[in-house]
């Protein structure tokens, strides 16, 4: 999760941050996830860390997900 909030890291490792975080399944990696979504200048990374959430499927995961109502 240090990566993926490490701005001086390249897109390419904060997005296979997010990848991993998504594959480890663990709730925990959320927030790290929706910090990404919301922030990340890599829509690369914001797409990965979306992909992430998807895959944990956490109850908290929905807070972090746009709307797609609204898009």
């Amino acid at each position: 999760t240090t990566v993926l909030g490490d701005m001086s890291q390249t897109d390419v490792h904060r997005e296979r941050a997010a990848a991993a975080i998504g594959e480890f399944m663990d709730p925990n990696g959320v927030p790290h996830l929706g910090a990404a979504i919301s922030s990340d200048p890599s829509a690369a990374v914001r797409a990965a860390a979306v992909r992430g959430i998807a895959r944990i499927n956490a109850s908290t995961s929905s807070s972090f997900v746009p709307d797609s109502s609204r898009l």
